[in-house]
């Protein structure tokens, strides 16, 4: 079986490899595959490139500021 590598400079290799090493590296890239998905599925990002937490401020508060002695 021959395993085709292409590398970030678009150079592409091509290899002679067992049928056995061949069967060996696809089970690990389904496992690699399977462990990537895991882990995307149980964490989600709360980063919205905004500073700190500016996320949590509501755009649609009818709210007013109490007016006092400090406005």
């Amino acid at each position: 079986m021959k395993i085709k590598y292409e590398f970030v400079t678009e150079e592409t290799v091509e290899i002679e490899v067992s049928e056995e090493m061949y069967e060996e590296l696809k089970e690990l890239d389904r496992r690699e595959y399977n462990n990537n998905h895991r882990e995307t599925r149980r964490h989600s990002s709360l980063d919205t490139g905004l500073e700190h937490s500016e996320w949590l401020r509501s755009y649609n508060c009818i709210c007013q500021p109490k007016k006092g002695p400090l406005f």
